[in-house]
């Protein structure tokens, strides 16, 4: 009898030790399942508001809102564009740019207060959730070319390949690009496999040839640019499509292996570098997998919205976070490039901006390119911008209930 009514205590107090442990587990607080949202457009109290100073040309600014308001004004049916980790509609946009352009036009009205008065402004979070954005350049290059291949000419420029798929799993989202081999889908081919092992050679898909390897590559990294051809015509080449793999900056990784100085990472320095190392550069572009592809363009510089680019009022954002066509303002500082070719200073520049372009690397709320135009200085201004700054969204008050 003592045997069984021991047993019995024994195993009461195991039931209520392990009911004790439980409730003991149940108290601790459980970890957050999710991060706690952070909103990647925040909207600021009119304390907050920054003042609008725009020292551009005004003209070049309402010829850029036109083409962007006349974008919105031909579409059959409104669109939803990224709002942060929201959506704004595309009629909100429109009605946003076509105060914003009533306002520009009228010469004697004072631009700050009408804009602090009729619109609400969102400014991103940035890199640190203070801001902090990062301002790049992109420019449209001129590099000669041939319609043939020979000697001098060897380096294919390519249409988009019949056998590129592109998958988008939600609009705007990011994209990929695969090909299908015996009923199995592959990554599509990088660019060692396309520019050194020839995958695509011969099939009929090159639009001309390049002189230089390097131009080649720059082509690739802006997206677009002017052909020269040997009679002196010239060929406008827009972006088409790429294979949508990681990308990897040259000069980053030139720096990372200490071939370029932080202090002065300029495009000349990468052109004489690989000028007295041509052994080298295929393998240092070999690390950059994404490939891009063009298809030839008649008429203006075009963004992947369709609409033509601007100098100093186009940028590309990722469309991911920020609307496509959204009036922007941006708060940073510019290089001054001195006729050496180097930046020795940089000065204050705010600008209003439209977003009517993307770009490979350009991904997250802290990351901006500006399209500073075509010719040499664009080009120098463009390589060596690399500030910080602030980046601000502008929409008229109601207009997205």
């Amino acid at each position: 009898m003592r045997l069984v009514l021991s047993y019995c205590f024994v195993s009461l107090m195991l039931v209520f030790m392990v009911a004790l442990n439980l409730n003991c587990q149940r108290a601790k607080p459980l970890p957050p399942l999710l991060e706690p949202f952070k909103p990647l457009l925040i909207r600021l109290s009119p304390d907050e508001y920054p003042s609008f100073m725009d020292t551009g040309d005004r003209d070049a600014l309402i010829r850029a809102v036109k083409h962007q308001t006349a974008y919105f004004s031909q579409l059959k049916h409104s669109k939803n564009y990224s709002w942060g980790k929201n959506t704004i509609s595309s009629e909100a946009l429109r009605m946003s740019l076509e105060k914003f352009l009533r306002i520009l036009e009228d010469e004697e009205e004072d631009i700050d207060a009408l804009i602090k008065t009729h619109f609400d402004i969102y400014q991103s979070r940035g890199e640190n959730g203070k801001g902090a954005v990062t301002f790049t350049g992109y420019y449209l290059p001129q590099v000669e070319g041939n319609l043939k291949a020979d000697e001098e000419y060897r380096y294919p420029i390519y249409h988009l390949p019949d056998d590129l798929i592109i998958k988008e799993l939600k609009p705007h989202g990011p994209k990929k690009a695969v090909r299908i081999e015996n009923g199995n889908k592959y990554p599509y081919y990088t660019r060692k496999q396309i520019d050194q092992e020839g995958v695509l050679r011969g099939r009929g898909g090159e639009i001309a040839y390049l002189k230089d390897l390097l131009d080649c590559y720059l082509l690739h990294v802006q997206g677009s640019g002017t052909l020269i051809l040997p009679d002196g015509t010239s060929m406008q080449l827009q972006f088409a499509g790429s294979n949508y793999l990681p990308y990897r900056s040259l000069r980053e990784e030139m720096l990372k292996d200490g071939l370029l100085s932080p202090y002065n990472a300029s495009m000349e320095s990468i052109h004489t570098y690989f000028t007295e190392h041509p052994d080298k550069l295929q393998l240092y572009l070999n690390r950059n997998k994404r490939y891009t592809f063009f298809r030839i363009q008649k008429g203006e510089v075009v963004g992947s919205l369709g609409v033509p680019l601007t100098p100093e009022r186009s940028i590309a954002t990722d469309k991911q976070i920020f609307p496509s066509g959204g009036l922007s303002y941006i708060v940073t500082t510019v290089p001054v490039v001195n006729s050496s070719g180097k930046a020795d200073k940089a000065i204050p520049w705010s600008r209003f901006a439209l977003n009517q372009d993307e770009g490979g690397a350009i991904r997250g709320p802290h990351r901006v390119d500006i399209f500073w135009g075509i010719g040499d200085h664009a080009r120098e201004v463009a390589s060596h911008l690399n500030h910080p700054g602030k980046l601000y969204y502008l929409i008229l008050k109601d207009s997205n209930n």
